[in-house]
């Protein structure tokens, strides 16, 4: 929008100065005006196209920074385990309720625990004294871009 603003102003100079004829006839504005129109359509046109592709270059890179943030130090199958309680909603740890695949029930377990020191993952125990992992409210819509 610099560009078209800029472009506006050099025509205010070329009118104040006389560079333009004063007698403002249709085919004096005409043809000092369509060049002017020409260039305003062009930038503005290349500023629709290009504020998308730059906020999602900057997005792509703020996930990828967030990913590296929160996920350094734990182990490999944090992602698989995080976004199985993504999508599970919550998880009780115990006989009953089956592990994601590839992950064995010590690692899951160490894996939901360093989670749970960082904030990412909240514990606490039902009724039957088993630990129910469900996803921290404030990491919810954080999670959600960095695991998918």
């Amino acid at each position: 929008m610099v560009g078209a603003l800029v472009a506006v102003l050099i025509l205010a100079f070329q009118w104040y100065y006389g560079l333009i004829p004063p007698n403002h006839n249709w085919h004096a504005v005409k043809s000092v005006g369509w060049p002017y129109l020409a260039l305003f359509l062009i930038l503005a046109l290349v500023s629709a196209i290009r504020t998308p592709v730059r906020l999602e270059r900057e997005q792509a890179a703020t996930v990828a920074h967030l990913r590296e943030e929160i996920l350094a130090g734990l182990p490999v199958q944090t992602t698989n385990a995080l976004r199985y309680l993504f999508e599970r909603q919550s998880f009780a740890q115990g006989v009953f309720s089956p592990s994601p695949p590839g992950i064995d029930a010590k690692a899951f377990d160490d894996i939901y625990f360093k989670c749970e020191q960082r904030g990412i993952v909240l514990g606490s125990r039902n009724r039957a004294g088993e630990v129910v992992y469900t996803i921290s409210p404030a990491m919810r819509i954080i999670l959600k871009y960095v695991l998918f």
